[in-house]
């Protein structure tokens, strides 16, 4: 055992308090010393663990068994044959052995060192991190008693009500944002990887007084950044991460060697991450066109206050009272144009809706309609599709109203084509539209986004074999391919053409 920069002090057999005298640069080894006795965590019936506990013991010197009774033991009324195992499984530390499996041993000095969930400085008492607890407060507190049979006192559990809160709410916001990413899929990753990193570095910031909590936001960040192909950024939060880790575990802890990983492998990706914790990678959620929730035909668009409470969040109290405020969600109107007539007051646009009901919709906009035909004066064609955004009927006539063109948009390609669509990537949700398999992981289309493959000899065979080529072609006209993707039930505000909301 070798030791450098520090003193200690022993008031009982038990306890050994040890102080720096001086700065200990990061990463510096304090000591180092073989294991009294060891386990691997591949034996995991009790008595098989105290057989080799007891057996090890054995071989001890008297001075040897002497240290190793003295040191903790949360079951104090253990009997003699149990007492050793009692020990070993109250003041083991994590370690590897042979091969580098996974595995607890018990050291003279080490094991008698007391906890801290963050390392110390100058003049403060040398600690160690016995066990591993990243989560809230009392969750680590709880743990902590589970572990020795008495609260701990560290600093960091120490920490006053507003602190500690403050503590727990950035590792509950760690805890949240590792779910969302998680939840969004590879794609949502890549789309949303400004936002992601920036929440990260702002949890840096937030974590800069515990090492541990911002070595994990460091590492989540590496682990983003990788997933979306960054790898100099990967590499810099991987590296800040194995420091932080470093001075919570040491040089040899699997976080540390974890983090070489992401620094020397730079094949590791989002499916690799997402592996590790259990979860897959699933394909873009698609909204169905027939769901007349989001996509109503015209007998079910709110015509009057009362059918508007259906659509919209309302204020005031009593029914007479009560007046639409806010959508409660997004809902578009699909139409196909058979008839296009002009007026004093704008264009009128005469469609039939998905029911087969004739409708009209009247263009009342400062233009009146003309923005459409100087634009793009092909689109206003019989048989191309309209979509109205929030659209609302009148109350004694089959009538829809825009005064805002930004709310109106017309596709090149029948209803029915549009359905078709519908139909196929419905059909295709959750599998690969080539060879219909459920795989781990399924990779969306480079073009259109919505239909899904497991890999590219499957997406070739579909632009080959089954079409694909026209769909995207199709899906792409007017950007139709926002249809499917955004997220029509989560209204935060309000969207126009095109549309804004993507998810």
């Amino acid at each position: 055992m070798s030791l450098i920069n520090w003193t200690y002090t022993v008031s009982r057999p038990q306890d050994i308090f040890v102080f720096a005298d001086s700065v200990i640069p990061i990463s510096t080894c304090i000591f180092a010393e073989s294991p009294m006795t060891s386990v691997l965590d591949l034996y995991t019936n009790v008595e098989e663990r105290q057989k080799i506990v007891n057996e090890h013991y054995d071989k001890f010197t008297d001075e040897e068994q002497q240290i190793f009774l003295s040191m903790h033991n949360k079951y104090p009324a253990s009997d003699f044959l149990r007492q050793k195992l009692d020990i070993f499984e109250t003041v083991s530390l994590s370690m590897e052995g042979p091969d580098a499996q996974p595995g607890r041993g018990v050291f003279s000095c080490a094991s008698r060192l007391t906890h801290s969930c963050e390392p110390n400085a100058k003049h403060e008492e040398i600690t160690i991190r016995s066990f591993e607890a990243d989560g809230i407060r009392e969750q680590r507190q709880i743990l902590h008693i589970q572990r020795f049979g008495f609260p701990c006192s560290c600093s960091k559990r120490a920490l006053p009500p507003d602190l500690s809160l403050q503590s727990d709410q950035q590792v509950q916001a760690l805890q949240k944002l590792r779910s969302d990413i998680g939840g969004i899929g590879q794609r949502g990753i890549v789309e949303q990887s400004f936002d992601l990193l920036q929440l990260h570095c702002q949890l840096v910031e937030a974590t800069a007084k515990y090492a541990f909590d911002r070595a994990m936001v460091l590492f989540s960040a590496a682990q983003v950044a990788y997933a979306i192909g960054d790898l100099v950024s990967g590499k810099v939060f991987a590296s800040l991460a194995r420091d932080r880790y470093k001075e919570v575990y040491g040089i040899d802890s699997a976080h540390v060697k974890e983090c070489n990983k992401y620094l020397t492998n730079s094949s590791i990706t989002v499916i690799d991450w997402l592996q590790r914790r259990g979860l897959t990678l699933q394909p873009r959620p698609t909204f169905d066109l027939r769901n007349r929730s989001y996509f109503p035909t015209f007998s079910a668009l709110p015509t009057g206050v009362a059918d508007r409470f259906n659509f919209y969040i309302t204020t005031g109290t009593g029914a007479l009272f009560k007046q639409p405020r806010l959508p409660s969600r997004h809902w578009r109107f699909l139409a196909q144009i058979v008839d296009l007539k002009t007026t004093n007051l704008g264009l009128l646009i005469i469609a039939n809706d998905l029911d087969g009901n004739k409708v009209t919709v009247s263009v009342e906009t400062a233009g009146k309609g003309k923005e459409l035909k100087g634009k793009n004066p092909d689109l206003l064609v019989r048989g191309h599709t309209i979509a109205v955004l929030y659209a609302n009927g009148a109350k004694d006539e089959p009538v829809i109203r825009v005064q805002d063109i930004k709310k109106l948009r017309i596709f090149r390609l029948l209803l029915s084509r549009m359905m078709e669509l519908n139909g196929r990537i419905q059909q295709s949700s959750g599998r690969c539209h080539t060879c219909g398999h459920q795989p781990t992981s399924l990779s969306p289309c480079t073009k259109c986004k919505v239909f899904s493959y497991c890999n590219k000899v499957c997406e070739n065979a579909g632009r080959r074999d089954r079409g694909h080529d026209a769909e995207c072609k199709d899906l792409g006209l007017g950007n139709l391919h926002e249809l499917f993707l955004s997220k029509w039930d989560n209204f935060n505000s309000f969207r126009h053409f095109p549309l804004d909301g993507v998810a």
